[in-house]
């Protein structure tokens, strides 16, 4: 399944949970960004592919999580500056 599978899915499972109801774009954008959490065969490749400085899976889920909120990143690493 590609990302954008993956997006699609979720979107429709979103917009299936609301029924007649308007969805609200916070909360689809929040599935489809949670959709992409876990990475495709697809992503793993390319990742594969990167130098092995870090983890990758974990840093492309720091990210996701980053992305929808579930961790203030940049505001831990501001605090650990000062």
């Amino acid at each position: 399944m590609t990302a954008i599978d993956k997006v699609a899915e979720a979107i429709e499972k979103a917009q299936v949970s609301f029924g007649t109801y308007p969805t609200p774009y916070e909360y689809v954008a929040e599935i489809a960004i949670t959709a992409l959490r876990t990475p495709t065969d697809e992503m793993m490749r390319v990742f594969e592919a990167l130098p092995q400085h870090h983890n990758r899976l974990d840093m492309w889920c720091a990210m996701i999580d980053v992305a929808l909120g579930r961790i203030a990143l940049v505001e831990a690493e501001d605090e650990e500056r000062n």
